[in-house]
């Protein structure tokens, strides 16, 4: 894709890769994250001799260096954009924020869903979504709940997703404990049913670019707690508790605080309002003016 688009005519190319160089036409760079820069304060120092974290934190550096040179740099929150703006850009470089959307709503609820969803989504339980490793900071979600199954004996804990890079030391003994449910993957129906069912969903993150599950959830009517790290207080905004993603004492605080009736009903209704500020159609629209006006720039 990099060569053909060195080599042929175009008036602006939109990239998610960092290998654009030689490109003439002016270059648009949808940019994530650079979240691997912040390894060493997010993650232990231990995992600097893994050469996973080499790779990242380099794939990140060529991001930043590339970005640099963009005509528009498009990032997905003002956290990420904020993150953009240190890298010295080149002063014709524009930076623009383009949130994403969910494609999850209660609507696809009604679709068929497996045996094992259908009877979790009729109990009480807390609910995490996404990768299971020490950056998402799902150790801290198990302990959270821990704390809350000894006051509210009902109360169950479903997380859906798969262990990926850096891995969580004897992840599988964290998770056999009475009550935790682990489900390696749902469909968008599934997903749907268990964000609409929840009693709160919990995302403590060390960072995020965005935290797209989160806005999933609140565009299903779920009460959020999230963490402090990077983007999820800007998407959350005003709809859900945010808490510092190490203290266990305030996520407990947090989410009883969620949990009772008349507050679960109130953040429900949030939720719902918060997730309609945010749709791909937006996305899609800052996306399709930022080329048109770069195609019609006449200092290409």
């Amino acid at each position: 894709m990099a060569r053909l688009a060195a080599e042929r005519s175009y008036d602006a190319v939109l990239v998610l890769s960092p290998f654009c160089t030689g490109v003439r036409a002016p270059v648009l760079q949808l940019l994530y994250d650079l979240y691997p820069l912040k390894y060493p304060r997010i993650l232990p120092l231990t995992y600097a001799a893994d050469r996973e974290y080499w790779v990242m934190y380099t794939g990140a550096i060529i991001r930043a260096l590339v970005a640099r040179r963009c005509r528009t740099v498009i990032a997905i929150s003002e956290d990420t954009a904020s993150d953009i703006r240190k890298l010295r850009l080149n002063h014709r470089t524009e930076v623009v924020i383009a949130h994403l959307g969910s494609s999850v709503s209660t609507r696809e609820s009604q679709e068929l869903i497996s045996t094992e969803v259908a009877e979790l989504s009729t109990g009480r339980f807390l609910l995490y979504v996404g990768a299971f490793n020490v950056q998402k900071n799902v150790r801290q979600v198990v302990r959270a709940f821990e704390t809350l199954s000894h006051r509210h004996p009902d109360l169950e804990l479903v997380l859906v997703g798969q262990e990926n890079w850096p891995q969580i030391h004897h992840f599988t003994s964290l998770v056999k404990k009475p009550k935790v449910h682990v489900l390696s993957g749902c469909s968008d129906s599934e997903l749907a049913t268990l964000y609409g069912s929840c009693c709160c969903f919990l995302y403590l993150s060390r960072y995020e670019g965005f935290g797209l599950p989160v806005l999933e959830a609140m565009s299903c009517g779920a009460p959020v707690v999230v963490s402090t790290g990077g983007a999820l207080p800007e998407v959350v905004g005003p709809a859900g508790y945010v808490v510092p993603p190490d203290r266990v004492a305030s996520i407990v605080e947090a989410v009883e605080a969620a949990l009772e009736p008349s507050t679960n009903a109130m953040l429900r209704a949030q939720s719902r309002r918060r997730s309609a500020d945010f749709s791909w159609h937006t996305m899609a629209d800052i996306i399709a003016t930022g080329l048109v006006d770069a195609a019609n720039d006449p200092r290409r």
